[in-house]
């Protein structure tokens, strides 16, 4: 797992809400990009999810570590900026679930 941030995260005024509410509910949490196609982290409590040496810290929102899975070769590790924001939808597997139907959203910032 490589505990250097390779990004700076960008979060929009309401993914820093969604974190908040979240935080205040469950205590300390992480998001977890599951790599390749995903673009759509998990909210775990943290502790929760193991995270071994392919998991890539991108950055950190207000406390909240952000992690990506590295399986393929073009994925997030090529560093640069992201945004966080939340996007309609409803949170996969074991995830925490955000108020208003919402699911957080990381994409690379391109240009």
């Amino acid at each position: 797992m490589s505990n250097e941030k390779i990004g700076r995260i960008i979060a929009s005024d309401a993914a820093r809400a969604t974190l908040a509410v979240l935080k205040e509910r469950h205590g300390a949490i992480i998001l977890h990009v599951s790599g390749g196609w995903s673009k759509a982290p998990i909210v775990l409590p943290v502790g929760e999810l193991r995270l071994g040496p392919r998991d890539i810290l991108l950055g950190e929102v207000d406390g909240v570590a952000i992690y990506e899975m590295q399986i393929t070769p073009d994925g997030f590790e090529s560093g640069g900026d992201y945004t966080l924001d939340v996007v309609a939808g409803v949170p996969v597997g074991f995830s925490l679930v955000p108020d208003g139907g919402v699911v957080f959203k990381v994409e690379r910032v391109v240009g």
